[in-house]
């Protein structure tokens, strides 16, 4: 192929590349590493989301801050009752 008909395909195969995979079994392995270092009880706190963040899609990542927000808000409002996370 010339190389001017080259560069767009070189473009093109550029736009479609999404980075490299990770392995499901080393996701896993990372998320319970993090667990297992920073256990989580109830709804996560903002730093106990950010560690375990890069293991959960965002919609997972939307409902534990969803969640969070919620407790907070129990325990602002309700001091000293049980909050609902």
């Amino acid at each position: 192929m010339p190389p001017n008909r080259l560069l767009p395909v070189l473009f093109i195969l550029a736009a479609c590349h999404r980075g490299p995979t990770q392995d499901p079994a080393a996701v896993v392995e990372g998320f319970y590493a993090a667990l297992l270092s920073h256990p989580i009880a109830g709804a996560p706190s903002e730093a106990e989301l950010a560690e375990i963040a890069p293991f959960l899609g965002d919609s997972l990542k939307a409902r534990l801050t969803a969640a969070r927000v919620l407790r907070d808000h129990d325990v602002a409002t309700s001091p000293g009752e049980k909050p609902a996370f």
